[in-house]
């Protein structure tokens, strides 16, 4: 393995490891919306990107416990993982599990 590939799971893991904790954070702590927003909006975009299995799993424990707990913030992560929807490539040849 490379250093460059060490160094790219040493950050992936991180990064992995971050999301994991803000669900505690949701549960500990009330946020401001500004942070909801943002960080509903972070949670999202793993969804729709392959290979990175651990991070959408971390990120759907942060949407669900965004969901649950802040109820006017529902129809935003709904309306962003519609729009995620709507521009994945819609050809067979392009077309993403």
């Amino acid at each position: 393995m490379l250093p460059t590939n060490k160094l790219l799971v040493s950050v992936y893991n991180k990064i992995v490891e971050l999301m994991e904790l803000i669900p505690d954070l949701l549960h500990v702590q009330t946020l401001p919306d500004t942070l909801i927003l943002q960080i509903s909006t972070l949670s999202v975009s793993p969804f729709f990107v392959e290979n990175v299995g651990t991070l959408q799993l971390a990120a759907l424990s942060v949407c669900r416990g965004i969901f649950c707990l802040y109820e006017k913030h529902r129809q935003i992560i709904l309306d962003d993982i519609f729009s995620s929807l709507a521009r994945l490539p819609s050809s067979k040849r392009n077309f993403r599990r």
